[in-house]
Order: C-alpha cells, then structure tokens, then sequence
C-alpha cells in the first residue's frame, strides 16, 4: 500500500509540474513572439520587471522578473504552503529561463490589435494551464492565489487590479497606442485564465419541484446515475407541502435529466443553474496548494 502511495505522490508531483513547464513555455512564447515585438507591456511580475528594466537599462526583464519574485515567493511560502512555495519557484524559474535563453521566433501578426488577442489568449491559456496544477506562474498568481486562500476573492480579479496600476505606471514609458492594446491583451489574457482554470469543472446545478418527486429521484439515480438530495418544500401561495429534487450533473446530462423528469411528470418545475466549483465523489477533488 505504501508503495502505490508514494507512486501516485510521484506521478502527480510530475503531473504538476508538466502543467507549469506547458504553461511557462506559452506565455514566454506569448511574450517574446508577440508582446516584446509589438512593444506592448506585459501583465504581472514580468511586466514589472519590463518597466524596470525600460527605466534603468541595465539587466534584462528576466532577471527583474525573477528579483521581483523573491518577495512574492516568500508570501507563497508563509500564506500557502511549502509545497505552492516549491511549484512557484519552478515556475518562476522556468518562464525566466525560457524567456531569457530560448530564441523564440516573432510570430507573424502584423496588425496590432491581432496581436494584442493572439498574444492575451496565449499568455492566459499558459497561465489557465499552469494554475490548474497545485503551483502557480510564478507572478501575480501567487499573490491572488494567496487572498484567494484568505480572504475568498477571484484569482482574475486581483491579476486585473495589479495589471491596472502597472499600466497606469506604463503611459510614462510607452506610447499610449501601445498601452492601450496591452490593456485589450490583458483584459483577454484575463478572462482566458479565468475560462481554462475552471475548464471541466463547470456542472449543472438542477432544482425539481413535482408531485412525483420520488419517482423522479429513482429514474435520475438509475438513468443518469446521478445522487439526489430530497429537500422539504411548501408552496409559498398553496401552502402545499412538496418535495424538493436537488443534483449535481455534468453538461452533457441537461436532455437525458429532462427526459426523466418529464417522463414521469410533464407538469414539473424545473430550474438549472451553471455551477463553477463542485468538489465531491463523482466530480473534482479539493484542490489542496
């Protein structure tokens, strides 16, 4: 038993840190194939590492980068857990690494504003990837991962709030053109990471109101082999004691579930609702960082 624990600790420490080499390797791609061509800013730490660097001239956005991260690295470590700490210094030193020694090619875009949407879903698939492991990009993640942890707010939320106050510091360097389409790249980059985070965790949340509640419940757990959860109910202007059907079903169900309910009960009320996060036998894991 001990031996297929520490094979399944190995497989997903490797799983991991897959997810953060791939996710790494698109945002430097990202980055050096359109960003730095187009002279557009970069979101997060490395953006602030650009703006240094434009500020200075010495060192290289890289080396910034991964100084600015020594602060950020140290609040993964103390808020998070060791483990989020260890994932984040690969990552950090993955995408410094990347950027700084691979030669990437510039992506063919000539139009600034296609490159600003190529170069923002890019950057937010890379980021979106890497956030699906138990580490983070190394940047900004680290610490809206941290508030997450805390305080329960949007991963995006606070990447947008950081990235706002770093472009209002970016007019003074790069013409206003420039970040204005940075600003398009990372509001995509943004809702990418959002999308590509929460991608297969999205379910159907369905609530049934019927005379038939039972039969229903039976039919759901037989056909779509699907738990239901029996709540008590009273019609607020009958009076009416009913039953209330409560599951959790993956997208694809939405026609088989309505064909069992309106099978059994044409009359029916039914309510489906788009749920983000369902943890439980059946659906995702708690993701521990």
């Amino acid at each position: 038993m001990k031996i297929y624990q520490e094979q399944g600790q190995v497989k997903q420490v490797l799983y991991n840190l897959v997810l953060i080499t791939a996710g790494s390797l698109l945002m430097s791609v990202a980055v050096m194939g359109i960003f730095v061509h187009h002279d557009f800013m970069v979101s997060g730490i490395f953006g602030t590492g650009m703006l240094i660097y434009y500020a200075t001239g010495m060192g290289s956005p890289a080396f910034w980068y991964a100084l600015a991260c020594i602060p950020v690295g140290l609040i993964a470590y103390f808020m998070v857990s060791r483990r989020f700490f260890l994932y984040s210094i690969y990552a950090i030193a993955a995408t410094a690494l990347t950027v700084q020694f691979i030669p990437w090619p510039t992506i063919p875009i000539t139009d600034p504003l296609l490159a600003a949407v190529a170069g923002g879903a890019i950057n937010g698939i890379g980021a979106g990837v890497t956030l699906r492991s138990q580490g983070s990009d190394g940047g900004v993640s680290i610490l809206a991962i941290a508030m997450h942890q805390k305080f329960g707010t949007r991963v995006g939320q606070v990447n947008f709030s950081y990235n706002f106050i770093l472009f209002l510091l970016g007019f003074s360097i790069l013409p206003l053109d420039n970040i204005l389409y940075s600003i398009i790249a990372m509001f995509i980059s943004t809702q990418t990471m959002e999308y590509v985070a929460s991608l297969f965790n999205e379910r159907k949340v369905a609530m049934i109101i019927s005379p038939h509640a039972k039969a229903i419940a039976d039919k759901i757990m037989d056909d779509l082999n699907r738990g239901v959860t029996l709540l008590p109910g009273k019609g607020g202007f009958t009076g009416q004691e009913r039953t209330v059907i409560l599951t959790v079903i993956h997208n694809y169900q939405i026609k088989r579930l309505e064909e069992a309910v309106f099978s059994i009960d044409q009359q029916a009320f039914v309510i489906v609702e788009n749920t983000f996060n369902v943890l439980g036998s059946g659906f995702s894991k708690r993701k521990i960082y």
